[in-house]
């Protein structure tokens, strides 16, 4: 069973699901209420990003727009970038990117930091973006600083 609601002030769709199986009841913000990024973006299914893969590819320097792109993960390599340091020599690349910044709530958008881990754990950083579109993030990336460093995904 599925339904809009209007709410508050701002007359802000909801959206609701009643699962009758689990007697459970998820409200969210329709997609009349989410970032215009959670429409528009780029899609990479790449299992050589995961944190778990452990053979050298490449890197990002030249993977992203140099005006910003927004990607949303998909696949068995990971949907999210981790929000922690996955070591150096993983996801393809020597130098791992990962956010190291708060997460955004359902249907917002934040800054925050990408670092990259390389002698510390965050020796490269680039301002990037997040949007929550409920059941997945998107990320506005950019070319990374230098080559050898690439997102990961868990």
């Amino acid at each position: 069973l599925y339904f809009e609601l209007l709410r508050g002030k701002k007359n802000e769709r909801l959206s609701a699901a009643l699962d009758l199986d689990k007697l459970e009841l998820k409200i969210s913000p329709s997609a009349a209420n989410l970032p215009a990024a959670c429409s528009s973006y780029t899609t990479i299914s790449d299992a050589t990003r995961s944190v778990t893969y452990t053979t050298f590819v490449g890197c990002d320097s030249s993977s992203f727009s140099s005006s910003g792109q927004w990607v949303r993960f998909t696949g068995s390599g990971g949907t999210t970038i981790p929000t922690y340091a996955p070591g150096t020599s993983v996801c393809g690349t020597s130098a791992t990117g990962w956010y190291a910044s708060a997460l955004p709530s359902s249907g917002a958008t934040v800054s925050g930091t990408l670092c990259y881990d390389w002698s510390n754990t965050c020796t490269w950083s680039t301002s990037i973006q997040v949007a929550n579109c409920n059941t997945y993030y998107v990320y506005l990336l950019y070319p990374s600083p230098v080559c050898n460093l690439r997102v990961c995904t868990v």
